[in-house]
């Protein structure tokens, strides 16, 4: 294993002369695999005043790295730029190869001048409870136990007889964690297989310090600090008759197990969110938290808290050469020997300053295991927030980004509704837009704001009411609650469409109840020239919006006739029935509809082996289009009416289309979408039974011709003249203009006159 050298590199602006430069060069071990499970961090840092490099190596911790992605990273992240915006006090870039960073928590073990410092502490502590009664922090109302600041720390090295030094600028921060003097309730063990399993008769009882290691590292903003504390025991069984029946088991102050007991005030004091060997502080646990959120990945937060712990290793040091000026300085003046001065740890010292910053594959595990400890606390605090004016809506950008199946997307959006102060109340990832799948998320959600007390929504926005409105109400019955419904369709002022009392709906849900429908229709065929009389028509559902896709699969086919209306549910169909095909070109089934060659084209599109009726002069055969059959008749404006404006013309009634824009692809249709599809066939067919009483408009007169018809002149096929037929003689007598000249007498013909 090799030591970094040292870079020249260029002076930065704000840098004094005295300022630290430290050069990081991190390298794999010769023929190591790239998922070695071991990774050599080769750190060096110099200080502009000295010539000598110490190198320093660290072996990793003994895990694997986990797949190279960064939590929080984003497609507007940018972590190189990141990194360079950082104040860089002339470093290197330790992470040239993210790759090949290794997942560690370091060296948890402390030694030389850290732990000759814990050491010192601990038997400061130990007596100090044997003389007062209780650690002299405690007296202060204080859980830290704090070196001195670094002005009166090198001044006291400077008083002392081994002279200026380093040594006190080395030593961390100590949170002591002893609840045996803050909280007196009693310990029990909590292994079920104990006799005294939460026995509060034989409570748990301290063991003693720690030993190995001394006090736990944990990770700050700028700098670590350590915990110190005891472990306590569940007094193990050594004989029959003994006092203390216990298992034996022992563990710190701060295992959960222990905090679960304690009161919580003083567990809310712990400062850190422990690992498996080390600990991250809660506070930059919390701004990590923040800036993942916010696309700051674990990859840049390793560079920034890199960047202020060697800020802080390099102020120290800093100071400590300020000093040594200083110090010269009064020597040089009043004479005396100018001593060699012990030189400044580097950052990653070991046994001396023991600097450590984590690695971005740390900041993945810390982050996930603290998200998990926290998601009950956020599920309840989103339950706590109101919803008395909701929004909501599909995004399908973050799904882009997930991980596919064999290729295949898992999910098609994120389903999220906010509320009146846009918080976010109800997330989740669905397979398509169809709201079948939010209903159970959305009667809990309406089921935890009535466990909280809070009021019930009252209003919602959504860029597609029409296909929403259905689920939502049936969802949220708040939303329908004393509100008079406003119709918007067309002649709602007229008696509304129902279906006729024996009309029968029969739902057919799989390939054989639709193939058996379909049959069951042919075999109403009696004769070669018996012709049979259908309504065709076709519902499937539309996505709108600015992320819409448009018309979807073909949903659902009805066929109405006299006595039955057919529902065939094809969404989940790759091939439509053979029997269906035969349906569909029969000249024996006249097929009827509104737009009805404008369904059968979608049909082709969404089934490609299906064959379409032949045409004849643009138009299907054994087709009637019912709004072309419309204005022939004279009932309509155009070819081009809506269903509903045919039928208020020919029968006087409103055709509702609430439920036009609906989920047909939802496993089950509800009732209402039932009668919505099984009207607007059948609606059709009586339409068509009222047009052939009509007769048709648009014909040239003949001999037949009744008298009282309607009649029209026109001239190059422009309306010059209208009225209607008085008589119909089969001559017209014309008098002469010529005097003394007889009458001129027509004879009247569909040929000429």
């Amino acid at each position: 294993m090799s030591s970094g050298t040292s870079k020249e590199q260029k002076k930065k602006p704000g840098h004094s002369a005295d300022d630290a430069r430290a050069d990081f060069n991190r390298k794999k071990p010769n023929n190591a695999p790239s998922t070695s499970s071991h990774m050599i961090l080769t750190v060096e840092l110099v200080p502009r005043t000295r010539q000598t490099a110490q190198a320093t190596q660290v072996t990793q911790a003994d895990h694997a790295p986990p797949p190279s992605s960064d939590l929080g990273s984003g497609a507007e992240t940018d972590d190189d730029c990141i990194g360079s915006d950082c104040g860089s006090d002339d470093l290197d870039d330790p992470f040239e190869d993210d790759s090949k960073d290794a997942f560690e928590e370091g060296d948890p073990k402390v030694k030389g001048i850290i732990e000759t410092y814990l050491a010192s502490v601990k038997d400061r502590v130990v007596q100090e409870i044997s003389s007062y009664g209780m650690p002299s922090c405690y007296k202060a109302k204080s859980f830290w136990i704090n070196p001195p600041d670094h002005f009166f720390a090198l001044k006291k090295s400077q008083e002392s007889s081994e002279g200026l030094n380093p040594t006190h600028l080395y030593h961390p921060k100590i949170f002591l964690f002893l609840p045996e003097f803050l909280d007196k309730r009693p310990l029990t063990c909590q292994n079920p297989a104990c006799e005294c399993y939460q026995d509060a008769s034989h409570p748990m009882t301290v063991k003693g310090w720690n030993s190995d290691p001394i006090a736990r590292r944990v990770v700050g903003i700028d700098q670590v600090y350590y915990i110190m504390t005891k472990r306590v025991q569940c007094k193990k069984k050594t004989s029959p008759n003994s006092e203390h029946p216990g298992c034996g088991k022992s563990m710190n102050y701060y295992d959960p197990i222990i905090l679960d007991q304690l009161d919580p005030t003083l567990v809310a004091e712990f400062p850190a969110f422990l690992t498996h060997r080390s600990g991250i502080d809660k506070t930059l646990m919390t701004l990590i938290r923040a800036g993942i959120a916010h696309q700051l990945s674990s990859s840049a937060w390793s560079k920034v808290l890199r960047e202020l712990h060697v800020r802080e290793h390099d102020l120290r040091e800093f100071k400590y050469l300020q000093a040594i000026k200083k110090d010269i300085k009064f020597k040089t003046t009043q004479g005396y020997e100018v001593p060699a001065y012990q030189p400044f740890s580097s950052f990653d010292n070991s046994s001396e300053y023991a600097g450590f910053y984590p690695s971005r594959w740390y900041i993945n595990s810390v982050y996930m295991d603290y998200m998990e400890l926290i998601h009950p606390s956020l599920d309840q605090c989103l339950s706590a927030l109101t919803g008395y004016v909701i929004k909501w809506d599909h995004s399908f950008k973050l799904v882009k980004y997930m991980m596919k199946l064999n290729g295949v997307v898992s999910f098609a959006a994120l389903f999220t509704l906010v509320n009146e102060f846009e918080q976010i109340h109800y997330q989740a990832f669905v397979p398509t837009k169809g709201l079948n799948h939010l209903k159970a998320g959305l009667e809990e959600f309406v089921a935890s704001l009535r466990d909280h007390g809070l009021a019930e929504p009252i209003l919602g926005f959504t860029d597609n009411v029409a296909s929403d409105a259905g689920t939502f109400l049936e969802c949220i019955p708040s939303l329908n609650k004393e509100v008079e419904p406003v119709s918007i369709d067309e002649f709602s002022d007229l008696p509304r469409l129902i279906l006729p009392d024996g009309v029968s709906v029969v739902s057919c849900n799989t390939e054989v109840e639709i193939s058996n429908a379909c049959l069951a229709i042919i075999e109403g065929i009696l004769s070669d020239k018996d012709k049979i009389y259908i309504d065709f028509d076709m519902e499937w559902e539309f996505s709108t919006g600015i992320s819409g896709t448009g018309p979807q699969k073909t949903a659902l086919i009805q066929l109405a006739l006299p006595k039955s209306v057919y529902l065939l549910r094809v969404y989940s169909l790759k091939k439509l029935p053979a029997s269906f095909q035969t349906l569909l070109t029969s000249q024996q089934i006249i097929k009827i509809g509104r737009n009805i060659g404008a369904d059968f084209s979608k049909l082709a599109r969404d089934f490609s082996e299906i064959i379409l009726p032949q045409k004849h002069k643009k138009s299907y055969q054994s087709v009637i289009e019912l709004g072309q059959l419309a204005f022939k008749k004279n009932v309509v404006l155009n070819g081009k009416a809506s269903l509903a404006a045919i039928v208020a013309a020919t029968l006087q009634q409103h055709l509702s289309k609430e439920c036009r824009s609906s989920e047909w692809a939802a496993p089950i249709l509800n009732d209402d979408q039932k009668q919505y599809a099984a009207l607007d066939a059948y609606a059709a067919l009586m339409v068509w039974e009222v047009l052939e009483t009509f007769e048709e408009t648009g014909k040239p007169l003949s001999a037949t011709t009744k008298v009282g018809e309607l009649v029209s002149l026109y001239v190059q096929k422009q309306e010059v003249a209208w009225g209607k037929i008085i008589e119909q003689p089969l001559s017209f007598t014309i008098q002469n203009p010529l005097e003394n000249e007889k009458p001129i007498s027509l004879n009247v013909s569909t040929t000429k006159t």
